[in-house]
């Protein structure tokens, strides 16, 4: 829909689709009151799915999402499965729980994750915070789980302009165990570890894959939720400014939860995206990433580095 643009907002784009949204199930991380994946489940109840899989720590930082959506319709089946990106046990468990549920999954939304954390920490497995939240936890999420999609889902991965910080280090993925680390550089890292999983998985027949920068949204709560304060999101500008000079690839201006939430929503449900599979998406359009995180050998690369790190081998067979 070339009308749609930055300052779209998520009910247009389900108010013009909702036949692709009817009766269908969605699967989204990162879902909590007052985020991107909140305000993106509320604005599709609006058009009759069938049921919606919410994975978080916490159901009761889910629980006003939950009740906002029956109060638009009390037919959604919604159902809370217990997952932290942080925990690969735990996403093992969650994972046992989506597959014992019926029927499949028509589209896979990737919102959850943490944003410049200012000291170094680990997931349980040992793995940089940042990198385990944004995109280790949900690489492994999405393999125990792709059995339950079909060839006409779709796989949305909500990622960041601050990719452009820096790539994956494939090698000293925790910064020496600390040593070197600083927040804004490991956030680089993890948001294009992102990218580059939806660029992994489009490569599995059918399923159309996306990774996509909702802008600039401080309603999210993300800066707050992570301790962002003023004096760390400007080191990370000057950051930016050192590696990229003054001169911003693209715009990022302000959003609100409604028009961030347009282009995942896009992504997910309008079937004219299927053909342009995958694709970094802003503003409610395709954008030019860095080939750092489209090119086939990195999401090769990351995708052996995701299997080093959930001790798990998954078929590459359909998918590099």
């Amino acid at each position: 829909m070339s009308s749609f643009n930055g300052e779209t907002e998520a009910k247009e784009v389900v108010s013009a689709l909702s036949e692709h949204v009817s009766n269908k199930t969605f699967l989204i991380t990162g879902a909590s009151a007052n985020s991107l994946g909140a305000e993106t489940a509320i604005s599709l109840a609006a058009a009759n799915p069938r049921g919606f899989i919410f994975v978080g720590r916490s159901q009761e930082r889910l629980n006003p999402v939950i009740d906002k959506i029956k109060s638009i319709n009390t037919r959604i089946k919604v159902t809370f499965i217990s997952g932290d990106m942080c925990d690969n046990s735990s996403l093992r468990r969650a994972a046992a729980a989506i597959n014992a549920f019926p029927g499949t999954i028509d589209s896979v939304i990737f919102s959850a994750g943490i944003m410049a954390v200012r000291d170094f920490t680990q997931s349980k497995d040992g793995i940089e915070s940042q990198l385990a939240a944004n995109a280790i936890g949900h690489f492994l999420l999405f393999n125990l789980i792709a059995g339950k999609l079909t060839k006409e889902s779709t796989f949305v991965a909500v990622s960041s302009q601050g990719y452009e910080l820096c790539g994956v280090d494939f090698e000293d993925y925790n910064f020496e165990e600390g040593k070197t680390y600083n927040p804004w550089l490991a956030y680089g890292r993890a948001t294009s570890a992102k990218i580059l999983l939806a660029y992994a998985i489009s490569k599995k027949p059918g399923v159309a894959s996306f990774a996509v920068h909702p802008g600039y949204v401080p309603e999210s709560g993300l800066q707050v939720k992570n301790g962002v304060d003023a004096e760390l999101l400007m080191a990370g500008f000057k950051l930016d400014e050192e590696i990229n000079g003054a001169q911003l690839r693209y715009e990022n201006p302000v959003r609100t939860l409604q028009q961030g939430a347009a282009t995942i929503i896009l992504a997910a449900i309008d079937p004219s995206w299927r053909s342009k599979s995958p694709a970094y998406l802003a503003e409610c359009k395709t954008r030019a990433a860095l080939d750092r995180v489209t090119s086939d050998e990195n999401a090769l690369k990351f995708w052996e580095l995701g299997e080093k790190l959930v001790g798990q081998k998954f078929p590459l067979q359909g998918y590099i």
